[in-house]
């Protein structure tokens, strides 16, 4: 009986600073940066200059890409799922192949060249997205991208935006706040 009454009295105390200390809680302030947002994307940050050289050669907005990467494997280039997609963005091999013939499966982990087939993609995406939605704009252009990214284009195209499957809908709202905090790091 002692002892349990002792480890209630320290024991939430010392749960609540170790979490505090880990950053799984850390307030933020208008146009305060916590010292924790740029450690859950170090991962990612690291990729920029890459991402920022796709980004311009394909016309795709840098902020996505590195939300598209923080939301499939954090930065990761080892990165294998449970679907065995790979890499930075976790491509399928079948979908890789369509834009490298030559493409080895390893070669998935190669950040290079998993950004550049992942740029193309999403270039097609967006002729897509743009031709059957062209009231959207840019902003939700990016989000239907994300949907079809997860989902696939048929997916999006059938209902006509972001698709009702749980597991999309929670994709597309992480690449969002990840873009959201990612502008807020970067601008």
């Amino acid at each position: 009986m002692i002892v349990n009454c002792f480890s209630r009295i320290y024991f939430f105390p010392l749960l609540a600073f170790f979490i505090f200390q880990l950053g799984c809680y850390s307030p933020t302030y208008k146009n305060q940066k916590s010292r924790f947002t740029d450690d859950k994307f170090s991962g990612v940050l690291r990729y920029q200059p890459l991402v920022h050289k796709l980004a311009v050669h394909h016309n795709l907005y840098e902020i996505f890409l590195l939300a598209l990467i923080q939301a499939e494997s954090r930065g990761n280039q080892f990165a294998i799922s449970s679907s065995n997609c790979r890499g930075l963005t976790q491509l399928k091999y079948s979908t890789a192949l369509d834009y490298m013939p030559n493409l080895e499966i390893d070669q998935l982990f190669d950040p290079e060249i998993c950004l550049e087939i992942t740029c193309q993609h999403l270039e097609w995406l967006r002729d897509l997205i743009q031709r059957y939605f062209p009231e959207a704009d840019e902003y939700e252009q990016y989000l239907l991208m994300a949907a079809a990214w997860n989902a696939g284009w048929s997916q999006v195209k059938r209902y006509n935006g972001v698709p009702p499957i749980l597991q999309t809908e929670i994709f597309v709202d992480r690449v969002e706040e990840n873009m959201e905090a990612l502008n807020n790091i970067l601008f």
